[in-house]
């Protein structure tokens, strides 16, 4: 048994038959054992010499993102939802919240399948779904009220979502309508900027959206001015 005597000191002194302690050994054993075995997986990492990326791995990577995009898209021909939240609870005052994270999730969804130029027929048809979807939501997109911006996500990329519709269609009449569509976006844009001008949620992403926003106007005809 152990006994614990406070000594003239003030420190604690124990008294007693007392095992000896193998721990800090063992704790350095285990440690070395540690070491070694992770300089060895780094050492192989490093002498093995990794091929190069196939154009067919990457042609079969963009294909996988595909898919997954069809197979996520709402029947409505939108992406998103406010289902899956991870547990985390943002401020999103309803409905415009929701309006424009979704609004904002579907125009990098359409973007991504536009760009990745998949010419399968179920790639086509939920582009043409996406962009119903788009025509008829985004000139509805506003803020849900004066303390919250997130409209700026809907409508940003939202636009370069309209850019590529508008740059991949051939017949004029439906060139038009998509180049009003980008317009409407530009026009709430400009109602929303920013009183030091530009876009963003924070500050630290100010930057980076208007140039996203710069960058999907550039594809889009210029109204002329009276």
């Amino acid at each position: 048994m152990w006994s614990r005597l406070q000594g003239s000191n003030g420190n604690f002194i124990r008294r007693g038959n007392r095992p000896s302690d193998h721990r800090p050994v063992i704790f350095r054993a285990v440690i070395s054992a540690l070491l070694a075995f992770s300089s060895l997986g780094f050492s192989k990492e490093i002498s093995h010499e990794k091929s190069e990326v196939t154009i067919e791995e990457i042609n079969t990577s963009i294909k996988r993102g595909v898919d997954f995009l069809i197979a996520d898209q709402n029947p409505n021909g939108s992406w998103g939802s406010a289902t899956r939240t991870k547990g985390l609870n943002i401020y999103a005052p309803l409905p415009g919240a929701h309006h424009a994270f979704r609004a904002g999730a579907s125009g990098l969804a359409l973007t991504g399948l536009i760009d990745a130029a998949d010419s399968r027929p179920e790639a086509i048809a939920a582009i043409d779904k996406a962009g119903k979807w788009a025509a008829a939501e985004l000139p509805k997109l506003r803020r849900a009220d004066q303390t919250t911006t997130y409209n700026i996500w809907g409508h940003a990329y939202g636009l370069r979502a309209i850019s590529r519709l508008f740059s991949r269609e051939k017949e004029p009449a439906k060139k038009a309508v998509w180049a009003r569509l980008g317009q409407e976006q530009v026009d709430l844009l400009n109602r929303y900027a920013e009183v030091n001008g530009g876009w963003g949620y924070l500050d630290v992403f100010d930057d980076l959206t208007t140039q996203n926003l710069l960058a999907s106007r550039h594809h889009l005809p210029r109204r002329r001015s009276c």
